[in-house]
Order: structure tokens, then sequence, then C-alpha cells
């Protein structure tokens, strides 16, 4: 386990203008033992759990059931003792959430992979997206129409600068909780802020690793991260 902030994960102690978003994160082996597959199959809904099933790579069923488990060991965690994966609903075209009465008292979360890594984020006021992508060689033309005409010629072909646009974008749309992808044309960010509609986020870098930007966005001002890794598997 790896906390970085120096305290353990907490919740509902801030006020309305700052937030803690707990950021718990694993990397994804190469193979998940398939006892512990199965087993991590029979805690989703039948729905959820059949749409993994489906999934062609041992790898992306791995990554799927990984975030999930960082959920419910967050959720515990932060002590919501009551939550089960069998509550998260996945309706199309929105964030994940949690529908049974007991979730009420539990924090807002939001799940991202790429590549070898993935992370939830907990936040103890209010909602919260992350975004997080392996920094690597791609054709920015492929995605400059998710960007407005400005954005992508202050790009100059640096993908770095890509990767933190882009996960600064995805972390507010996954907070803003819908309309996905379609909406990163929309979000306008400036000096760590993103605005999508009439909403403004906060946006936070999350220092994993080097080889990987990853961004999460809160409608706190003042935003604290804690950082604990995950390693049950």
């Amino acid at each position: 386990m790896d906390d970085r902030s120096g305290a353990g994960p907490r919740v509902g102690v801030t006020g309305q203008d700052s937030a803690i978003v707990t950021v718990y994160y694993t990397w994804i082996p190469d193979n998940l033992a398939p006892a512990r597959e199965a087993r991590w199959l029979g805690q989703l809904c039948v729905e959820k759990r059949e749409a993994i099933k489906r999934l062609r790579l041992a790898r992306g069923r791995a990554a799927s059931l990984l975030g999930l488990q960082l959920l419910k060991h967050g959720m515990r965690a932060h002590g919501c003792t009551e939550f089960e994966l069998t509550t998260v609903r996945f309706p199309r075209g929105s964030k994940p959430c949690c529908d049974a009465p007991h979730c009420a008292a539990c924090p807002d979360f939001n799940i991202t992979h790429s590549r070898d890594l993935v992370a939830c984020a907990l936040a103890s006021e209010g909602y919260v997206g992350i975004d997080t992508e392996k920094v690597r060689d791609i054709d920015l033309n492929a995605f400059g129409r998710f960007l407005d005409t400005h954005e992508y010629a202050r790009l100059r072909g640096d993908r770095q600068r890509f990767f933190e646009l882009w996960t600064q974008k995805e972390a507010v749309v996954k907070a803003h909780g819908a309309g996905g992808i379609v909406n990163l044309r929309a979000v306008r960010i400036a000096e760590e802020q993103g605005t999508l509609g009439s909403k403004t986020w906060s946006l936070r870098a999350v220092n994993i690793h080097p080889d990987y930007v990853t961004y999460v966005a809160t409608a706190a001002a003042a935003v604290e991260i804690a950082y604990v890794e995950f390693a049950d598997h």
C-alpha cells in the first residue's frame, strides 16, 4: 500500500470549497488467475458480468475487474461497509453509479485505465472524474475532431501536451457524468479548470508514474490528492 498523502482515506471532513480525492491504483498483470477472475465476476451484476466475459483479451477483462475491485476496496475504506459491486449500475451514456439506499452516504467515484495502469478516484465532496493515458506515439490528426481549431494549433505536434489536454477534457466529461466522448470538443480548458456548459470544474494532476498522464476533475476549488496502491492480485 502506498499512501503518499501521509494520512488514510477520509470522507466528509472538508467544506464545500475543498475536497480530498483518494486515488486507488494498481498495475494490470499479464495473466489474472482463472479462479480469481471467476470469483470477481461473481461479485458483479449479471449485465456487467456478461459484458466483461465477452471481452476477448484477458488483459481487457483484468482491467475491468481490477477497476471494480479498487472501487470496492475504496468504498469500504471510506466507511461504506455495506457496499457491494452488485449495486453498481452502468447506464448507457452516463458514468457508473451505485443505486442502493446505503450508497447515498458514500463518495462519488470514477474509474479509468490505460495500458498497464488502472485507477479509481473517490471524492470526499461532490462529483469526480478521472482519466489516465500512457504517453505513446499516436497520429494526432486522428483526434483533431475532438479539439477546437485553437487547441489543435497550440499542440504543435507535442504528444505530452496532447495527452495532458485529452485527460483534462476526459476527466471533466466524466465528472459531468453524461454525454460521453461527444462532449470532449465542448470542454474548454484554462488555468487548471475545465468548463462544460455552465459548470466549471477544478483540474489536478495525479502523479502515479512518469510514463502516464492522469488528471482528476472535481467541483471543489481546493483539492488534495491521496494515493493508495492496491496489490491484491
